[in-house]
């Protein structure tokens, strides 16, 4: 029975792999003349700036690195996890992500890796990791939301994410309400028990976390529009990747299309109104993409085979 089951268990893993690979593979077909394109204006960058390319790309593993630190810190609760420990388990949900519904592959990830037998109690512990992601997300963008919309959207912009500040800092008497009060499902409790666990000071602490890792891939996206577009204005600059990074957080996409299309479309969407050329916006939202997102998940997808996929 036990070389039966481990045998299903590598199936099952060479299954996933396959999967985030062959999506992969797919995804770039879709975006070939994208690529091409992005090939011939890289041409004409790297002759110039390829020094500030290189400093995008050594940015990659530091993005990463606060989102590990800040898991580290939030599971710490059930599983003390090393510092690799924690980036693997990232990554891993990074890679998961080409193959799952929005979010789901994270939790995945990130829980597959724990050796703890109530791993899936840290499902809470993912779910604040991400809420603190999209609170600073929101509120960086509402300087997009300003440029392209005025002050009547700001405000109600504003009034959105005061309110999701507010529901992360009173997350220890909403976790209970929301799962057994509300929807009275009893066995949500475990997996959000954990929620309540954390202080305010936990909490700060995750949200600054966030923003640092929001500063890191912010300025990496700055640095690839100032490659591809070095005569728009800054201010410009800052509110469109303020907007896009918003738009990529809240609108419901599948991760089969790895976000790729909407940081496109929001991009589009923004720089059109200003008489930006677009194809050198979109090489640049395409180049931050593999970098950030493509080339870890090719070099975490080894980390795959260390997923414990029972639950228990």
């Amino acid at each position: 029975m036990r070389v039966k089951s481990g045998s299903l268990d590598i199936a099952i893993k060479a299954v996933i792999l396959i999967s985030v690979l062959v999506f992969i593979y797919f995804k770039l077909g879709d975006h070939q003349q994208s690529l091409y394109d992005l090939g011939t204006l890289l041409k004409e960058v790297l002759n110039r700036e390829y020094k500030l390319l290189l400093v995008v790309i050594v940015m990659m593993p530091v993005n990463w690195a606060f989102e590990a630190v800040k898991w580290k810190m939030l599971a710490r609760s059930i599983s003390h996890l090393s510092f690799f420990q924690a980036y693997k388990g990232v990554l891993t949900g990074l890679g998961l992500g080409f193959i799952t519904p929005h979010g789901l592959g994270d939790y995945l990830g990130r829980i597959g890796q724990l050796e703890e037998k109530n791993r899936t109690h840290l499902i809470g512990a993912v779910l604040v990791s991400r809420l603190s992601q999209m609170v600073v997300t929101g509120v960086a963008g509402l300087w997009g939301v300003y440029v392209l919309f005025g002050i009547r959207m700001i405000l109600i912009v504003s009034g959105v994410g005061i309110v999701a500040v507010v529901a992360l800092f009173c997350i220890r008497k909403l976790g209970p309400f929301v799962s057994l009060r509300l929807f009275k499902i009893e066995k949500l409790k475990p997996y959000l028990d954990v929620m309540i666990k954390y202080n305010r000071l936990d909490l700060l602490k995750a949200l600054g976390y966030s923003l640092l890792r929001y500063t890191v891939f912010s300025l990496q996206f700055l640095f690839m529009l100032e490659m591809f577009l070095p005569k728009v204005s800054l201010s410009l600059k800052f509110a469109g990747i303020s907007w896009i990074f918003l738009s990529k957080s809240v609108l419901p996409t599948f991760n089969f299309l790895s976000d790729l299309g909407v940081r496109e479309a929001s991009a589009i969407f923004f720089f059109e109104k200003y008489k930006v050329a677009v194809e050198p916006v979109i090489a640049a939202s395409l180049m931050l993409w593999l970098t950030n997102i493509l080339l870890p998940t090719l070099l975490s997808s080894p980390y795959i085979f260390n997923l414990k996929l029972s639950i228990k």
